[in-house]
């Protein structure tokens, strides 16, 4: 497929439109809430000791 096909294709700007409103905005929500480098760093650490 050609570029401007899929720059014209409903459906995948649809779904594009869902991952960003879906995924990214949720994912910035909770990088709000968690600290995930520390739960990382526990997880590692547990890891490691098994």
């Amino acid at each position: 497929m050609k570029e401007e096909d899929l720059v014209n294709d409903k459906f995948l700007q649809d779904a594009l439109s869902r991952l960003e409103t879906n995924y990214f905005q949720k994912r910035k929500y909770l990088e709000k809430i968690f600290d995930y480098d520390n739960y990382k760093n526990i997880t590692q650490t547990i890891k490691q000791k098994i």
